[in-house]
């Protein structure tokens, strides 16, 4: 078994077979994570994406050092979505960077934060020392930072301006979350398009199937899969539910299944956090569905009871799911799309604090 991190190429700390198939890696550069024989093979013909990868690991270990599963790399796929992920434009880089500091900086201005070339290029994800050094330069002729200083044994050290905290605060330096945004598509339009909109305007990159010059389409994949990709390149979930619950997979596992159902699934199956919003005329009618399952609905599904049973079986599947770490069943009411807007961005700023 190689003693390699097959990601950044240091030696790692422990590597352990924990089954036949599966390394579990711990890089003294990247972090903990998990890969499969086959994964490690194929890496070798993706040299961008084990770097960005490599950055992104460094990276999650200074926001969750333990991290419970460990990330899990079972297909090139999900090396490559998690690849995509990453800040690949100079202003998200100064953005990541920035945030690193901030987040070093313990919200308290003044404090000197020191760190190694090796850690500045992670936080930059930069391609090599000289870009992360050009990032940090930019950062601090904009008046982010202040002036580099040498600090044994770290080497180099800054801190953060005001006006770096208050960058931070406002996503100055470009999106620095993508949201996925799941629901039924033809009754919410209208709202879909408003909360994206409201999103972007508040730093947010938003997600949405109708969205071709966001929604990345591979003509190879059938449009749920094309959906699942999609979802696996954003940071979050948001979830909206109303009245329907929309067109359902006429064959294969997931048989049965509507688009959202099926995205909701796989979000929490990669770790992904998933926020609910329902709106409330369709919470009222949930509880007089479950006083009798088989009555009759004035707003959601009110024509066709097939749909409207799976409708409730997909709301109490969030309701009834088990709180951990990845995973949270709290469902948030709006009344229309303005109630929306604001309670979005409420949830995402306290995901995101």
């Amino acid at each position: 078994m190689p003693d390699k991190c097959p990601f950044c190429g240091e030696t790692a700390t422990n590597s352990l077979v924990q089954q036949a198939t599966l390394h579990g890696y711990d890089c003294t550069s990247c972090g903990y994570y998990q890969i499969d024989r086959l994964t490690v093979s194929l890496l070798e013909h993706y040299p961008e994406e084990r770097k960005a990868v490599s950055h992104w690991l460094w990276n999650d270990r200074q926001v969750t050092p333990f991290r419970q599963p460990p990330i899990r790399f079972d297909e090139i796929e999900t090396v490559q979505a998690v690849a995509a992920r990453c800040p690949s434009t100079a202003s998200a880089k100064a953005s990541a960077l920035l945030a690193f500091l901030v987040r070093q900086s313990h919200g308290r201005l003044g404090t000197t934060v020191a760190f190694s070339p090796q850690e500045l290029q992670h936080a930059a994800y930069a391609n090599s020392y000289e870009e992360a050094a050009a990032i940090l330069e930019w950062l601090t002729q904009k008046g982010f930072t202040g002036k580099l200083l040498s600090c044994a044994p770290k080497e180099f050290a800054t801190k953060v301006t005001m006006e770096g905290f208050e960058a931070i605060e406002r996503h100055a330096l470009g999106p620095r979350k993508i949201v996925f945004i799941s629901s039924t598509c033809d009754d919410l339009i209208d709202i879909r398009a408003e909360l994206a909109e409201h999103l972007e305007t508040k730093g947010y990159l938003a997600k949405l199937s109708e969205d071709g010059e966001r929604f990345a389409v591979d003509p190879k994949n059938d449009t749920i899969a094309t959906c699942l990709r999609n979802l696996e390149s954003a940071d979050v979930v948001v979830n909206l539910i109303d009245r329907r619950y929309g067109w359902q997979m006429p064959d294969g596992e997931s048989q049965g299944l509507s688009a959202t159902h099926i995205e909701v699934r796989h979000a929490w199956s990669i770790g992904k956090p998933v926020l609910f919003f329902m709106r409330e005329r369709a919470w009222h009618d949930r509880a007089a569905l479950l006083r009798d399952a088989n009555s009759g609905s004035g707003w959601v599904e009110p024509i066709d009871q097939a749909a409207r049973l799976k409708w409730l079986g997909f709301v109490d599947e969030i309701a009834n799911s088990p709180k951990h770490v990845d995973r949270s069943n709290w469902i948030t009411l709006f009344r229309s799309s303005v109630d929306l807007k604001k309670l979005a961005t409420k949830r995402l700023s306290d995901l995101y604090r």
